[in-house]
């Protein structure tokens, strides 16, 4: 019993690295599109105060909530 719960900390603990890991990638692909987007001013502010807000969420090791918050900017996006 003890090496079953062994192993489920561990994959907590490494499910947890990868979605911090994830973070970042998002972070860099929306600005990238952002760099090449066409959007009116309103919308861009909007792309950007999720980006900000992504990567805040990311700092606090709010990793599934800064996921969200990056796809919802690339949605955004287009992408």
């Amino acid at each position: 019993m003890k090496s079953y719960l062994i192993a489920a900390a561990i994959l907590a603990g490494v499910a947890a690295r990868a979605f911090a890991g994830e973070c970042p990638a998002l972070i860099q692909k929306a600005g990238d599109e952002l760099k090449a987007a066409t959007l009116d001013e309103a919308a861009m502010i909007k792309v950007m105060d999720r980006i900000a807000l992504g990567k805040t969420q990311h700092d606090e090791g709010k990793h599934d909530e800064s996921v969200a918050t990056l796809n919802d900017a690339l949605q955004l996006l287009g992408v």
